[in-house]
């Protein structure tokens, strides 16, 4: 609070910034050195591992699995159901995410989220408008965006959403299935082509960050051979001024060629700057 007023009143010195930096840096410290702080850190850093996410899918499909099996409110395919999730969608989960990448694992994941939903509303019709908004938020899901190709991914999705929702909806005669797809079928275009659209300045932005990155480069190397040319040119001309007479008449035009490489060497940093090399 002392060094809050002395601020506030135009009367610090270097000695007082200096001291309040090194009250902020030892109050930080000690706040980072609390339990609570260092468990939230710790759990922070376990979902941050590549095992985060496979188990806590897995460990959701086993809950939602016990779920149904204990209550028979569900349906009455309840244990059926179950049974599914547990020996068919969660082993198929694990087994994605240890024979793909984590961007590939994600995007299938996906896909196997939607399926299983699918599989769902025929086992269980009368959750057909709570599986179609479940599918939705799946169809939609923001691991496509990972992928280079993303608005093909939506397209597979909304079209398996659309097509097995009015199946489901059709075959168990669900009330008032048809504006729930008719609404799906008129906004995936929308979605499709925003999906593309995104795409492609994607990959437009890669393609420039390529491009500077190739004349970073090439302005670096160009430097380098460059500042070795000025080198031997200022070590000869400097080598010959110390040999030459005070009174020379060649002494003026070594030192304009000392004042030229000089400012050469100016412009060979500066490109040595924009490669990042310096």
């Amino acid at each position: 609070m002392h060094l809050v007023h002395q601020f506030t009143h135009n009367h610090v010195t270097l000695a007082d910034i200096t001291e309040m930096k090194l009250h902020l840096l030892t109050r930080n410290r000690q706040e980072a050195s609390q339990p609570g702080c260092a468990v939230s850190l710790k759990i922070f850093d376990y979902l941050d591992s590549p095992y985060a996410l496979p188990v806590f899918r897995v460990s959701g499909h086993y809950l939602l699995a016990l779920i149904c099996y204990l209550t028979p409110s569900v349906g009455e395919n309840h244990i059926l159901l179950a049974w599914i999730l547990a020996l068919v969608i969660a082993p198929v989960t694990l087994l994605l995410n240890i024979w793909l990448s984590k961007s590939a694992y994600t995007a299938y994941d996906s896909f196997i989220d939607l399926g299983s939903a699918l599989l769902v509303v025929h086992i269980i019709p009368e959750s057909w408008h709570l599986i179609m908004l479940v599918g939705l938020v799946v169809a939609l899901s923001p691991a496509f965006i990972s992928q280079s190709e993303s608005y093909r991914y939506y397209m597979i999705s909304l079209t398996m959403l659309t097509a097995g929702m009015a199946l489901a909806g059709w075959l168990h005669q669900v009330p008032g299935w048809g504006l729930p797809v008719l609404i799906l079928i008129v906004i995936s275009p929308a979605v499709i082509i925003f999906a593309r659209w995104q795409t492609n300045q994607s990959r437009a932005l890669i393609q420039e960050a390529q491009r500077t990155e190739s004349l970073s480069l090439i302005a670096g190397g160009v430097a380098h051979d460059f500042n070795n040319i000025l080198t031997s040119v200022m070590g000869n001309a400097e080598y010959a001024l110390k040999e030459l007479e005070p009174d020379h008449p060649v002494r003026p035009l070594l030192e304009e060629v000392l004042a030229a490489a000089n400012r050469a060497g100016l412009l060979s940093r500066q490109l040595l700057t924009i490669s990042g090399r310096q």
